[in-house]
């Protein structure tokens, strides 16, 4: 493979990170730092490039909740805490009840410690968080460029396969249902569009 076509893989692999990058940013806990990032104007802007990009069909403007209490409080009551569960966990096991919470756990685990992955985060959270998931797709796709660039098109090509195979094996098992349930009890509200705008998006760069 020549150098220009190494350059446009490269290329493609890091702007594919970091739209994933960009969707791990945004389900980041809803503390001060993140209210922060979130008014920040390269937040919105990003925003409006992916839902361009990816032709998501979803509100031009980032929505946002009034208030940084607003925001801790809807994340808390929609993703965190319910009877008998919240009304949209972000954790794969819950929405695939077929399959037993450990092995996808144990999955999620070995993908992550096959490419040398350590998720940030609390240690309390499970491998299966959706935090998670979409920082290794940005791992995976950061990885694939650098290889890339260093002209190791192989191991390049197996990190990029191992990202679709985990897209469809884990992501797209569960964001989608998630993403309509939560749609379908909320409408509009700004939690139910930045869900709605992640599964679309991991459905269009799975195309």
């Amino acid at each position: 493979m020549n150098l220009e076509a190494t350059d446009t893989l490269a290329l493609a692999a890091f702007e594919e990170a970091l739209l994933w990058q960009f969707l791990h940013h945004l389900h980041r806990a809803p503390d001060d730092r993140q209210w922060q990032w979130l008014q920040r104007p390269e937040t919105a802007k990003t925003w409006q490039i992916l839902n361009v990009t990816l032709e998501l069909a979803l509100a031009e403007e980032l929505p946002l909740p009034p208030s940084l209490a607003a925001y801790q409080d809807d994340h808390l009551h929609t993703f965190e805490v319910g009877a008998p569960a919240p009304p949209c966990p972000l954790v794969e096991h819950h929405w695939i009840p077929h399959r037993p919470a450990s092995v996808v756990l144990a999955e999620n685990a070995r993908f992550f410690s096959h490419f040398g992955l350590k998720p940030s985060g609390s240690s309390g959270e499970t491998a299966d968080q959706l935090r998670f998931q979409l920082e290794f797709m940005a791992h995976l796709c950061n990885m694939a460029s650098r290889l890339y660039g260093e002209d190791s098109t192989e191991l390049a090509g197996q990190a990029l396969t191992a990202s679709r195979d985990y897209l469809t094996l884990h992501l797209l098992s569960w964001l989608p249902t998630a993403a309509e349930s939560l749609n379908q009890s909320f409408p509009k509200a700004w939690y139910s569009v930045w869900m709605t705008g992640t599964a679309r998006a991991a459905q269009a760069l799975a195309a």
